[in-house]
């Protein structure tokens, strides 16, 4: 067998031949593919702006419509009428002689006007309501109690004198349990501008009061219904409730002193509820007689307008 030198392997296998490249073909550039507009780039984008559009236009014409309909649906106050206005002011024209501030509020739609004088009046007995309503506001914060005595009867006991019966007695003895700094204070915080020293109230000051008794706003719902039922059937009911027809429910407190004769209200039908206070002043208590007439026409030309 012939044997092959590897020397001579390795030289024959160095010395084949490089392959033959193949055949370079020309470069050729592919033709460009035309591709078809997409219009759902334009269309979708738009189409969500104008949709955005109409709702920002829809939500400010809600808002506006929304804006005017309230407008629209506040209701005017029966104490805003314009024969209730006029004839109150010829009433008051007819008696330029005598002081006469009255305050008008109406509770439920919490609206409030005034009428003559807005200056603070020797309150007299009608102060008797702040002095209530402050220590039932003690007994509710634990700071007194009904049921101690003051004198030789309880605390309730003096209440009901003070505003049925209208008492000084009782009234020197609830204000001494209370204090003036405290009724003071406690007339402040339920925004009632009150002259302790003077006894000394505007008409709106004690409107405030009495819109905010009935409307709950000042004490519990027991001890609201107490002070309202010393209010009715009071020792004079001759002046506001004696010029009110009978379907109108009246709670009030009068007050007489050196030349100062008030009466202050409440006066509730069905679902409407008005607070109705006329200070007047004169000299002396001569004219007692003449502002008691005054006071029975304002009545009769307010309270019917509000209850129509």
């Amino acid at each position: 067998m012939t044997q092959i030198d590897p020397h001579l392997r390795y030289h024959q296998a160095s010395q084949r031949p490089a392959a033959i490249p193949a055949k370079r073909r020309p470069h050729m550039v592919a033709p460009a593919v035309r591709r078809p507009f997409r219009w759902s780039l334009i269309v979708v984008p738009f189409a969500m702006l104008v949709l955005l559009v109409c709702f920002a236009v829809g939500v400010a014409h809600f808002a506006i419509a929304g804006t005017k309909h309230t407008h629209k649906a506040t209701p005017v106050s029966a104490i805003s009428s314009p024969t209730l206005t006029q004839a109150v002011n010829a009433i008051l024209q007819q008696n330029s002689s005598i002081k006469i501030g009255i305050a008008l509020d109406d509770i439920t739609l919490g609206q409030s006007r005034t009428f003559g004088s807005t200056d603070q009046f020797v309150a007299a007995s009608t102060a008797k309501l702040v002095t209530a309503s402050a220590y039932y506001h003690l007994v509710e914060t634990g700071q007194a109690s009904l049921s101690t005595p003051l004198g030789a009867y309880t605390a309730q006991f003096q209440i009901k004198e003070m505003i049925n019966q209208s008492s000084n007695d009782s009234w020197d003895l609830l204000v001494g349990a209370i204090g003036d700094n405290v009724l003071q204070s406690y007339a402040s915080s339920i925004g009632v501008t009150y002259g302790v020293d003077g006894n000394l109230l505007s008409p709106a000051s004690l409107a405030t009061l009495l819109s905010k008794l009935y409307a709950g706003k000042l004490l519990n719902q027991t001890d609201t219904a107490q002070l309202l039922s010393y209010m009715q059937n009071t020792n004079d009911d001759t002046l506001i409730p004696a010029a009110v027809s009978p379907d109108i429910t009246v709670y009030h407190k009068y007050g007489l002193l050196d030349g100062n004769l008030h009466d202050a209200a409440i006066l509730t039908k069905g679902d409407k509820a008005y607070v109705l206070v006329i200070y007047t002043k004169n000299t002396d208590d001569s004219d007692d007689a003449q502002r008691t007439t005054l006071i029975h026409q304002l009545t009769q030309a307010i309270v019917p307008k509000l209850f129509s």
